[in-house]
């Protein structure tokens, strides 16, 4: 069995000046061999796979805004119960 996961965030810039900012997620790491996690989108983001965070590193301008996208999959025997998906 597959379920799939996807969230996009939203980032304004509603200051005057232009801004950095660090934006922090993380995807879900196994511990079970039966059950595989497949990244499918990070919209440029930089993953570390020892602990699943993902890291976006933006500049926006005054009153900009920008979307980013993380996508994943998770995949696992039909007979197990998954939790927290």
């Amino acid at each position: 069995k597959v379920t799939t996961k996807a969230f996009e965030i939203n980032i304004s810039n509603n200051k005057s000046t232009p801004i950095t900012i660090v934006i922090e997620d993380q995807i879900p790491l196994s511990q079970n061999g039966d059950i595989e996690v497949t990244v499918e989108e990070l919209s440029g983001g930089t993953l570390d796979p020892e602990t699943g965070k993902v890291t976006w590193e933006v500049e926006l301008a005054a009153g900009q805004s920008i979307k980013k996208a993380l996508r994943f999959a998770v995949k696992y025997p039909k007979k197990k119960q998954v939790s927290g998906l």
